[in-house]
């Protein structure tokens, strides 16, 4: 639907209108339908489609680096860093992948979801070397166990 827009007012304006003709259907959906929430992105690895020839842990990575730029560009455009959330990104990721990842967050407010406590323990590691705040919060079926500051 909007493939190859140019400028930035190219792109508003065609928003704006599939927004205004689509008023009706996603009121009664209850969400919008067009927009970039529902545009696809191709993203290659070497000329290759990602989706179809990397491996997961390939397609893991190009995925935190989008989210990665989406929080820079966040921060350029508003002049803050956003909070950053991240569900079980570590478990997909080798040890120095991991720690990368957690070093370009370190100055970022976050709140990281891991089934390993393994991981829980790496992000505290890191954490306490650069004298950061980290709260550590453990839940077990629904329940919660324990709060560590």
């Amino acid at each position: 639907m909007f493939k190859e827009l140019g400028e930035l007012n190219d792109i508003r304006s065609v928003y704006l209108r599939a927004l205004e003709e689509n008023l009706g259907e996603d009121l009664d959906r209850g969400y919008t339908g067009p927009g970039p929430h529902a545009d696809e992105l191709l993203i290659k690895i070497n000329g290759m489609p990602a989706r179809q020839y990397a491996s997961q842990g390939q397609q893991r990575t190009a995925a935190i680096a989008l989210k990665l730029a989406h929080i820079n560009l966040y921060e350029e455009t508003l002049g803050e860093r956003p909070v950053v959330l991240l569900d079980d990104i570590l478990s997909e990721l080798d040890q120095g992948r991991q720690e990368r990842l957690l070093t370009v967050l370190s100055d970022a407010q976050s709140f990281i979801t891991c089934t390993d406590p393994g991981f829980a323990d790496k992000i505290e590691s890191l954490s306490r070397e650069r004298r950061q705040d980290i709260k550590r919060i453990h839940i077990d079926d629904g329940a919660l166990l324990d709060a560590q500051a």
